[in-house]
């Protein structure tokens, strides 16, 4: 647990305050780990009651070249397709999203006729 409080700390409080409003047991009961790999943000998975999710925290200074209300936008239209993460809270720090099982998507992912059908 002392590992989890650790984690903790370091995510902006307005992502921790939107969560706890989301589900009020947070973070009691929840398993929290930092990801490797994202490129513009700082990204949290978080084990809670037999649910997971992401916390996105957005680095610092991305604003200046991520447009992340397009960004928003393109996500929400991509929901119905059950391609991509469904965004639960949006703050001006980072998101909230439903975790996905699966991999990025690569050029050669576009090769995969199944995705192309989807897109």
């Amino acid at each position: 647990m002392d590992k989890n409080k650790d984690i903790q700390i370091h995510i902006n409080m307005d992502i921790v305050h939107a969560f706890y409003k989301i589900n009020c047991l947070f973070p009691k009961n929840s398993k929290i780990s930092k990801s490797k790999g994202g490129l513009t943000n700082t990204i949290y998975l978080i084990e809670h009651l037999g649910n997971k999710y992401i916390i996105r925290e957005f680095g610092k200074n991305t604003e200046v070249f991520v447009d992340r209300v397009l960004e928003m936008r393109i996500i929400k239209e991509l929901e119905p397709y059950d391609v991509t993460r469904k965004l639960i809270e949006l703050t001006n720090k980072g998101t909230i999203e439903s975790y996905v099982e699966g991999h990025p998507v690569t050029y050669e992912s576009f090769k995969n006729s199944n995705l192309i059908r989807k897109l």
